[in-house]
């Protein structure tokens, strides 16, 4: 389904800290680490808030 890691991956290129993307999105920074480490499955909401952030498109965490 999601591939879960590209969202850590593009936010560490980018520089962005587990707080910062917490603060622009409304999700709690515990939620954003255990959805990182594969802890929780996230909504699609929350998914969509993050790639927004990180300005990513679908396809980017599609898994083939």
């Amino acid at each position: 389904m999601f591939n879960l890691n590209k969202l850590r991956q593009t936010r560490l290129a980018l520089g962005f800290k587990q707080s910062y993307i917490s603060h622009l999105t409304g999700i709690p920074q515990s939620t954003i680490s255990r959805i990182e480490k594969g802890e929780r499955s996230p909504t699609i909401d929350e998914v969509v808030k993050i790639m927004q952030v990180l300005n990513m498109k679908p396809v980017e965490i599609l898994q083939a």
